[in-house]
């Protein structure tokens, strides 16, 4: 139905406006002062990630320290096209659609004060 996937679409660039303009202007807040909708967000891409394999999870990393494909494919020891395809299914799992949003994602969960919960999820993959 056209309707309702013009509502979708509206819903998405609604809560991809919003999500970035807290990251561009909201002061630092602690968690317990996180809208409820916004914190169910964050669980969600955070049960989301914990579903990347060890590898996606580095190559997740990676990005959010903005390295570039050739760059991950360096600094990993994989093929640019190994790169390509952890990529496809990173952003397939975590349902977005670029290597921007991962490092708006990080951001976002810094100034939530949720750096930490993102962070032990990442470690686990050079554990």
């Amino acid at each position: 139905d056209p309707y309702i996937n013009a509502i979708e679409t509206i819903n998405e660039i609604s809560a991809e406006e919003a999500i970035s303009s807290l990251v561009r202007s909201t002061p630092y807040m602690s968690v317990n002062e996180i809208p409820p909708s916004l914190r169910e967000a964050l669980d969600e891409f955070l049960k989301n990630l914990s579903s990347l394999t060890p590898q996606e999870k580095k190559i997740f990393y990676d990005y959010a320290c903005e390295y570039n494909a050739a760059e991950i494919a360096e600094v990993e020891f994989i093929s640019i096209n190994t790169v390509k395809k952890h990529t496809k299914n990173i952003y397939y799992k975590l349902r977005i659609k670029s290597k921007e949003e991962i490092v708006m994602y990080v951001k976002l969960f810094d100034r939530c004060g949720m750096a930490e919960e993102l962070k032990e999820l990442l470690n686990q993959a050079y554990y």
